[in-house]
């Protein structure tokens, strides 16, 4: 059945989905010389379109995207007591399309029954999660009827992981075609200056003080899963932790535990499993910061701030005065603009361990 859209945007009013709107409506995309066919889903259209006109006019003069021509989808309800009717409302809008795009998060929270329409249809999903228990049940739940459909289903598309999973892989990929062995260890140290989106907060929350956790123990971890085969992958990725920071002279830094590094490390630990870089690989992220007195005490003011307005909002549900940001909030664009990730990789090779590739991105 011929497809109305290439691409369906589910998210379009959150912070992240107004910037992938921005994104699509700078780079007029095109697809063996036809232009690609966008819709954006939502359930308010009144939000719907101030948030395309916004990522319009952030866009300005390098879009040539007409606001009023974008199709717009509503499904009222993201979060149905009724799955059934969920699921037709969500089927009417996803068979339209080849791929949907989902910014809608916490995933846990409004993810399932989209990834469930998108397997049941064949239509191929990418998302930005970071919620590791939410890729494991996808895998359980979905895995076996995403091939028969023909689903592609993917995850970690975002800050969390992109930058250190394209980084393992080259990393890889050079030790493979370079050097003729595998890697055994990477290390991973990282520099950022940002500020935390209103869905970061959301999901935190949602992680802490509403997820009903999965205690049912599987056999193997479904991060290991063997795309083809269904089994335990051959390849097995440890995430080494750290308990306190030690200093770097190489960057004159502390390095010091981070909250994202399983995050990072769990994606990692797919993309083995299904690529194969090494049998048996060693992954470590830690982040770096400037040694003194004065960044533990901006430090421990941030953690003392955001920790308290977490638990306001989660644990009481009070409002947090402005400690957290809210959903729909994020950096400004000054922020962004003059945001950074620094990210060293370090590796060392299976048959080769003295000899170690240096990866720099930024």
């Amino acid at each position: 059945m011929a497809k109305k859209y290439d691409l369906l945007l589910c998210g379009v009013t959150g912070f992240t989905g107004k910037l992938a709107a921005e994104y699509l409506m700078r780079a007029d995309l095109h697809h063996e010389g036809n232009p690609v066919k966008w819709a954006v889903c939502g359930r308010n259209e009144t939000k719907i379109k101030a948030s395309l006109e916004e990522a319009k006019h952030l866009a300005g003069t390098e879009s040539s995207v007409d606001v009023q021509s974008i199709s717009v989808e509503i499904v009222e309800d993201l979060v149905c007591k009724d799955n059934e009717v969920m699921f037709t409302k969500l089927k009417g809008v996803v068979e339209k399309t080849k791929v949907v795009i989902s910014t809608v998060g916490p995933f846990d929270k409004y993810g399932h029954d989209l990834v469930r329409v998108c397997v049941e249809l064949g239509v191929h999903y990418a998302d930005i999660t970071g919620e590791t228990d939410f890729v494991r049940k996808l895998i359980l739940t979905y895995g076996e009827k995403a091939k028969e459909t023909g689903a592609t289903i993917v995850n970690h598309c975002g800050h969390d992981c992109v930058p250190w999973d394209i980084s393992v892989y080259e990393l890889s990929k050079y030790a493979a075609k370079k050097l003729n062995t595998e890697l055994h260890e990477v290390n991973f140290y990282s520099e950022l200056s940002s500020n935390v989106s209103g869905g970061t907060t959301a999901t935190l929350k949602h992680s802490l003080f509403e997820q009903q956790k999965d205690k049912k123990k599987n056999a193997f971890d479904p991060l290991l899963t063997d795309y083809v085969t269904g089994n335990k992958s051959c390849s097995y990725t440890e995430i080494r932790k750290f308990s306190s920071s030690s200093y770097i002279p190489e960057f004159d830094k502390n390095a010091e535990t981070w909250v994202m590094a399983p995050v990072m490390g769990n994606c990692i630990k797919r993309s083995n499993a299904l690529c194969h870089y090494a049998q048996n690989l060693v992954f470590s992220e830690r982040i770096l910061k400037e040694v003194g007195v004065v960044q533990g005490i901006k430090d421990g003011f941030f953690n003392a701030k955001f920790g308290l307005g977490l638990f306001a909002e989660g644990a009481l549900g009070l409002p947090s005065f402005g400690l957290i940001p809210s959903s729909g909030d994020g950096p400004t664009r000054e922020v962004m603009l003059n945001g950074y990730l620094k990210l060293y990789g370090r590796a060392t090779l299976k048959s080769k361990k003295n000899t170690q590739i240096n990866l720099y991105s930024s």
